[in-house]
């Protein structure tokens, strides 16, 4: 999407429209960054690293709401945003397909149960 077009996007008016700097990307990623995980399982952590990447995204929405210049930071803020909303993307698809799969197995085993009880 061509720069120009960006003033189109904000649909909040109530959002300041100050340039983004590099100091403001900077500072909303470090205060979301991944910490060292202290759950006691990987579905935890799984978890936590999704909420952390949907704060992440929408504290990139945000930035990019704000600006309305196009500048380098501004792209690279982009940029960032679409990384983090794939890597949202494919944990959430994971996620699905596992579950797909237990359903799967579990409807086996009922099939099996069936069969067996009605010879």
């Amino acid at each position: 999407m061509p720069c120009s077009r960006l003033d189109s996007l904000f649909y909040d008016g109530r959002v300041t429209r100050t340039p983004l700097s590099p100091a403001a990307l900077a500072a909303a990623l470090e205060r979301l960054q991944l910490r060292p995980a202290t759950v006691e399982t990987v579905e935890a952590a799984t978890r936590g690293q999704v909420e952390l990447a949907c704060a992440r995204i929408a504290a990139l929405t945000d930035l990019l709401r704000a600006d309305t210049a196009c500048t380098d930071t501004t792209r690279l803020t982009a940029r960032l945003l679409l990384a983090e909303l794939g890597a949202v993307s494919a944990q959430l698809r994971a996620q699905a397909t596992e579950s797909a799969a237990a359903l799967t197995r579990a409807l086996d085993s009922i099939r099996m149960l069936l069969e067996r009880h009605a010879s």
